[in-house]
């Protein structure tokens, strides 16, 4: 199954399921797909992100490319975003699935608001505050 299909089906399932799917309901799901594990948690991890970050960027919210990795053994690895070839792939079938398909707003929301960045910017925007004046630290991962 090539990317964009496999974030399409992640889209689906976050969309069309009832329930408040936790990540690790999300990584099953893809796994139960045919998906490596490595692949649906990054796939789970950046969907939103990516997402999130798109429909900020007219807003001037200033995102670092930084992000760690918590890893199951207790250690850490910071990478950048733009150079994690999942993160360069899923970015890009995101970007084909919003231009290419009529997602309705609220279904990109449902999305977008599994990102603790985007939740941010969200409440911000609730509360009618300037989210131009964000900076974000450096993204923390768990994996």
């Amino acid at each position: 199954m090539d990317i964009d299909n496999i974030v399409r089906t992640l889209f689906f399932k976050i969309i069309f399921d009832n329930e408040k799917l936790e990540d690790k309901d999300l990584v099953e799901f893809l796994i139960k797909q045919g998906i490596t594990k490595e692949e649906s948690v990054y796939i789970t991890l950046f969907t939103p992100i990516i997402l999130g970050r798109i429909i900020c960027e007219d807003l001037n919210v200033k995102f670092t490319d930084i992000y760690f990795e918590h890893l199951e053994d207790d250690t850490q690895r910071q990478g950048i975003l733009t150079e994690n070839i999942f993160y360069r792939k899923i970015n890009n079938a995101v970007r084909n699935l919003i231009q290419n398909n009529s997602y309705n707003q609220e279904d990109i929301l449902k999305i977008a608001l599994r990102s603790p960045e985007f939740k941010l910017v969200n409440d911000f925007l609730k509360n009618e505050s300037k989210v131009s004046d964000i900076r974000f630290s450096p993204l923390h991962i768990n994996l």
